[in-house]
């Protein structure tokens, strides 16, 4: 397994398909292998190896002093909606933004494909090979992406922020959010507000 920084995800699975990818990974571990992600994953890095060497107390102390945060897991709460958007495929292009345009409806891959007049097998084929995922996976990124915005830049609650991309059900959103971004609704805002809440 390896890691890199999430905006490069889509560059490393085309061009090293055989290397199992963990995009939303701050640090990979294989036998005698680590692998860090952006810039600042170095220091996730630092720590695993400070960890692995001197234990977990002079981890934390070390963690401390340089004031990093020893309890981040992933890059998903940084990575942008670039990092799902990147192909050249027209077809997906339209469906993308077919899809964005409906965030709070319910999906239909039916309507989907009468929509941009193709099958659904075809929609299933191009979206695997300009994103390596489906139509609703994606989707699930896109409402997630404009959930995030409305975290950071609203004062909204979570059941209006929830519909406003789709979802009827807010516990369900909050599994879903908890599950890709690795925390919760609430967290993030405390995290990445630009507005007072």
């Amino acid at each position: 397994p390896a890691t890199l920084s999430w905006w490069l995800a889509g560059w490393f699975r085309r061009r090293y398909p055989a290397v199992q990818l963990d995009a939303q990974a701050l640090v990979t571990e294989s036998a005698h292998i680590l692998c860090s992600g952006a810039t600042s994953a170095y220091q996730d890095l630092a720590l695993k190896l400070i960890a692995r060497l001197l234990g977990e107390d002079v981890a934390q102390v070390c963690a401390r002093i340089l004031l990093i945060d020893p309890n981040r897991v992933s890059q998903a709460p940084y990575a942008t909606l670039a990092a799902y958007n990147g192909h050249n495929d027209p077809l997906v292009s339209d469906c993308q933004r077919w899809m964005h345009a409906r965030l709070d409806q319910p999906f239909s891959l039916a309507a989907l494909a009468a929509a941009v007049h193709s099958s659904e097998r075809t929609l299933m084929r191009r979206f695997r090979q300009a994103l390596g995922d489906t139509p609703l996976r994606h989707l699930q990124q896109q409402r997630l992406f404009a959930a995030r915005r409305l975290l950071e830049t609203t004062t909204l609650d979570i059941g209006e922020i929830a519909q406003r991309v789709g979802y009827q059900d807010t516990g369900a959103f909050r599994k879903l959010f908890t599950r890709e971004l690795h925390c919760a609704p609430a967290e993030y805002r405390r995290r990445f507000a630009r507005v007072a809440g």
